[in-house]
């Protein structure tokens, strides 16, 4: 892929799961973003669909997950709650590190997709 190409949604989504599957061979990580709290930002749904990413990249299992994921709930629902995972991650990680990021929150507002 040279610079000027965009990634594929295909490419998006294998990056991010494979991604949160990573952060879970990492101590810190793992103690930073054990407890995510979906509800607070995203509907029960979303929320749902977020929980069952998360634990599966618990169980270093969500790569693995990718054509499951998919037939499930389709690649635009995946690939937007498989980033979302990946947003509230960073800002558990920034919270346990009493260190705010003020575009994550903003990035975390659903009302901004």
């Amino acid at each position: 892929m040279t610079p000027d190409e965009e990634p594929t949604p295909a490419q998006i989504i294998g990056t991010t799961l494979s991604l949160l599957d990573s952060w879970f061979e990492d101590e810190v990580l793992t103690g930073a973003i054990a407890r995510p709290s979906f509800t607070e930002r995203w509907d029960e749904e979303s929320s749902k669909i977020m929980y069952e990413i998360f634990e599966r990249a618990r169980e270093h299992r969500a790569f693995d997950s990718y054509s499951e994921f998919i037939g499930r709930w389709g690649g635009l629902v995946v690939m937007t709650f498989a980033i979302g995972v990946v947003f509230e991650g960073l800002y558990a990680w920034s919270e346990d590190d009493d260190y705010f990021v003020d575009v994550a929150d903003e990035l975390l507002d659903p009302e901004a997709w």
